[in-house]
């Protein structure tokens, strides 16, 4: 299996803190755009750093602690909702055969019409992050219904994604409150201030009993 790198320097951009000001309108769009701010918001506040999804590596992780080797993957979860995960990425997760820890960066984002209006919203609101380890996710996500998805009929055809080889499998939803549980109880939190768009964040990073803090 072929795992990406991070790279080994990142380019800065000439306007850091330029907010977007591009619509936001279908709920695929949406989801896509809410995703992508997380994971800069994230590996902003966290030091990490962002694995650009290109080239043909059968293995992408968001984004890497390279001070521990360490590969990251990134998920965006509204407070009190459900955290799917599907069963391709557990098995994948597992023949990488790497450091891997998950980010669970919670949010009260909704309904943002724009992107300068997502990035204003998720800085005020992105004020916990769960850090737990992927074995952690795999155990948690076991104890949960295989679901799969069903066909949904679109203007322009089937649901997005819906053949694809792997989602067919199904998923498992992870209620929040089961991924809050195992980090709130150890008290491995660091409190943390970064300003990301020339937006400040106040987050709060909770740690799984297993991982090592590093901010």
């Amino acid at each position: 299996m072929t795992i990406k790198q991070p790279p080994e320097r990142v380019q800065s951009e000439l306007f850091p803190d330029l907010l977007p000001d591009k619509a936001i309108s279908a709920n695929g769009e949406a989801r896509t755009r809410y995703g992508a701010v997380v994971q800069e918001a994230a590996c902003a506040i966290l030091g990490l750093t962002e694995i650009p999804n290109t080239g043909t590596h059968d293995c992408v992780f968001d984004a890497a602690l390279k001070s521990r080797n360490t590969f990251i993957e990134i998920k965006s979860l509204r407070r009190k909702n459900k955290l799917p995960i599907y069963d391709w990425r557990r098995r994948k997760d597992k023949e990488a055969g790497v450091p891997l820890l998950y980010v669970i960066a919670v949010h009260d984002v909704k309904g943002a019409a724009t992107m300068g209006g997502l990035w204003n919203m998720m800085a005020d609101s992105l004020d916990t992050i769960l850090v737990l380890p992927a074995a952690e996710i795999d155990r948690l996500a076991e104890a949960e219904t295989l679901r799969q998805i069903g066909s949904e009929k679109t203007a322009s055809g089937e649901r997005n994604g819906y053949q694809r080889a792997g989602y067919r499998e199904g998923y498992r939803n992870i209620p929040y409150e089961k991924l809050y549980k195992p980090v709130i109880e150890t008290l491995q939190v660091s409190y943390v201030e970064r300003w990301v768009r020339g937006l400040e964040f106040h987050t709060s990073v909770y740690f799984h009993r297993e991982v090592v803090p590093w901010l």
